[in-house]
């Protein structure tokens, strides 16, 4: 009887001691940011307050389908993006693990052992013993000071970062699609004006021809001319080796062969786009909500700091409790002398084979040499080093919201100015032309109104692709368009169902949900798992 009261004894202590358990390490808060109220005067022209305009489809603005269906065809294949999807897949799995060490970890192990001993070994030597055993074995480390529940914290914080990775890479690929299309359609443009170009300039050739046959002018005007015409056919190769490349950047945007995505480009007049001259934005503070890298920085942080409380747990004692029950019987086989050593296999259920035990321990590192304390500091400046970079990565998510609005409004300013200037030398190469051949100038005003056309055009168009991709870069910054998500979800069904069959997920691969993926609400933090 005194033995079961000193176990019993004992299990009262290791409840009393595990009902005022705590949690060492530090709780996070949100480091304190230092952010404009507003935008920058200069910039106001570029955005309007108006929260209902927001378009998290943005590139629909542009108002071009063939456009929505090649993003629409990078959401669904792009390579890339699978990969980051499958990420998120493999973060849940090892969440479960980390809730999976909380619990008690147990075993049911059995086996059956046949020895024979020398008949030289020992004076009374065993011959032919077999031992049968089966049990059930349990161990559970207390999480007194919080190890577990931090480690929770953290591979939580380290899932949700993996959802805001995808979400951001999604919003990177979506913009480089869009930027790269733009591109597209501005080389058509470019290859368009450069050929009528070259017909304007065969045909001032030919009047310059004319002249030097006649005796009225000399060979080189006809010489000046060819050079021309051989410096603007040389523009054309140029250009079409750059769209050649802008087919292949979008083959490999959307996951396929530039065989299959050519019938698609090729289904509409190549137009630039043209998008809309403001975009909805309130204040800078809100690009913290908004953009998924910027909650991926701070979900970082969030990790590294259940860290130092993972560390921290190793300077105080780890208790655990640890029991098993089984059954073993030895089965004596007939020696050569005709007797019988032990049990039958028969009396493998009877409850004399019962074995058990049941017991607690605690192990406490209290000689370690600082190792302890030094890896608890580097966690410590680990986390520190993840503020610093949540820090930076708001600053740098402004700046780039700032460098694209004047960009797209300086090129908007830049475009009316070229606009004119083509119009200008349209008119000043027409009035050459025909003034030449009344032979009131010579050549060489006909060549600079010529060559100046040409550039000032190929700018002029150049331009325009820029103001569209100034405000693709603008969309990108304010962290819109990873929504697109929840249409068909992360990973390929088909993918998806290979998985199953090769592996029992569960519920693991069940899509991401609104909870997990969108950002808080202003004043809110992230969730913490439930333990």
């Amino acid at each position: 009887m005194l033995k079961y009261r000193s176990h019993a004894g004992i299990f009262a202590c290791i409840l009393v001691i595990s009902t005022g358990c705590t949690t060492v390490g530090p709780d996070y808060k949100k480091p304190e940011l230092v952010l404009e109220t507003s935008w920058p005067e200069g910039l106001r022209s570029a955005f309007t307050k108006e929260a209902s305009q927001e378009k998290p489809k943005w590139w629909e603005a542009f108002n071009d389908s063939v456009l929505n269906k090649l993003v629409k065809l990078a959401y669904q294949q792009n390579l890339d993006l699978r990969t980051a999807g499958l990420r998120i897949f493999e973060a849940r799995a090892l969440l479960g693990v980390a809730f999976g060490n909380y619990y008690p970890q147990s075993s049911l192990s059995g086996s059956g052992v046949t020895s024979q001993q020398s008949e030289h070994a020992s004076p009374s030597p065993l011959s032919g013993d077999t031992t049968y055993s089966v049990g059930f074995d349990s161990s559970w480390e207390l999480d007194i000071w919080g190890r577990n529940r931090r480690n929770i914290e953290s591979a939580n914080a380290s899932y949700l970062s993996s959802v805001t990775s995808y979400d951001d890479l999604l919003i990177s690929i979506t913009a480089e699609v869009v930027r790269t299309y733009i591109q597209h359609r501005t080389l058509e443009q470019r290859i368009r004006l450069a050929k009528e170009n070259i017909t304007l300039q065969e045909r001032s050739l030919a009047i310059a021809t004319v002249w030097f046959q006649n005796g009225g002018k000399t060979e080189l005007d006809v010489q000046q001319a060819k050079a021309l015409l051989h410096d603007t056919h040389a523009l054309v190769p140029s250009l079409e080796l750059d769209l050649e490349r802008a087919e292949n950047a979008l083959a490999v945007l959307l996951g396929t062969t530039k065989s299959k995505i050519k019938p698609i480009l090729v289904s509409a007049k190549p137009v630039i786009p043209v998008g809309p001259e403001q975009v909805a934005l309130s204040a800078p503070a809100d690009l913290v909500r908004r953009r998924p890298d910027v909650r991926s920085a701070e979900l970082q942080a969030i990790s590294k700091s259940a860290n130092i409380g993972v560390a921290t747990a190793d300077l105080y004692p780890a208790f655990s409790l640890t029991g098993s029950v089984g059954l073993s019987v030895l089965d004596g086989i007939p020696t050569l002398a005709g007797g019988a050593n032990g049990s039958s296999f028969g009396d493998f259920f009877n409850s004399d084979s019962l074995t058990y035990s049941a017991g607690a321990g605690f192990s406490w590192p209290i000689f370690n040499f600082g190792r302890i304390r030094n890896n608890i500091r580097a966690n410590d400046a680990r986390f520190e080093q993840a503020v610093e970079t949540y820090r930076n990565t708001v600053l740098i998510a402004v700046q780039e919201v700032q460098d694209a609005a004047v960009a797209f409004i300086k090129t908007r300013e830049r475009e009316e100015y070229l606009r004119s200037s083509v119009e200008a030398y349209a008119r000043a190469t027409e009035l050459s032309q025909l003034q030449y051949k009344d032979g009131e100038i010579d050549y060489q005003s006909v060549l600079d109104s010529l060559r100046e056309l040409v550039q000032k055009q190929q700018s002029h168009i150049q331009i325009k692709g820029d103001i569209a991709s100034n405000l693709v870069a603008m969309y990108k910054a304010l962290g819109g368009g990873w929504q697109l998500k929840y249409e068909d979800g992360i990973v390929p069904a088909s993918t998806l169902e290979r998985m199953r069959q090769r592996t029992d997920w569960g519920e693991l691969l069940d899509d991401i949900s609104a909870k997990e993926s969108e950002p808080p609400k202003k004043g809110e933090h992230f969730p913490r798992p439930d333990y």
